[in-house]
C-alpha cells in the first residue's frame, strides 16, 4: 500500500500541504486587495443629531455630497491650533486627507424641535 514514511517526514508533508493550501487560497486575495486599499472612500452623507438617552431625537439635520469638502493641510494646522482640546479628548490623529467638512444650513432661524 505504499512506502513507509518516517514520522517527521509525514510532519513535514502535512506542514507543506497545509501552507500550500494556505498560500492558494490567500495569495490571490492578498494580490487583489493590496492596490485597492490606497483608494479613498469620501463620504457621501454627514448626519447631526441630538437625542437624550433612549427618547426621540430633538435635533436631526444632515447633510449630501454636495456640500461635503475635503480640507487642506493650512485648515487643519487652524483648525488644530484654534481647538486643541477636541484633539487630544477624542485622539484624533489623521492626516487631512482623512477629514471633511460638512456645511449643514438649517433654512430656520430657530432650533427645530422633532
Amino acid at each position: 500500500m505504499g512506502q513507509i514514511q518516517t514520522k517527521w517526514e509525514q510532519w513535514v508533508q502535512g506542514y507543506l500541504l497545509i501552507l500550500g493550501f494556505i498560500f492558494l487560497l490567500w495569495f490571490p486575495l492578498i494580490l487583489l486587495a493590496l492596490p485597492l486599499s490606497t483608494v479613498e472612500n469620501q463620504p457621501v452623507i454627514i448626519e447631526a443629531t441630538l437625542q437624550v438617552d433612549d427618547f426621540d431625537p430633538l435635533y436631526f439635520q444632515n447633510t449630501q455630497a454636495q456640500s461635503i469638502v475635503p480640507i487642506s493641510p493650512e485648515e487643519l494646522q487652524e483648525f488644530q491650533s484654534l481647538y486643541p482640546e477636541i484633539f487630544v479628548k477624542s485622539g484624533l490623529r489623521g492626516t487631512y486627507q482623512d477629514i471633511f467638512l460638512g456645511s449643514v444650513r438649517n433654512p430656520c432661524s430657530f432650533l427645530t424641535v422633532g
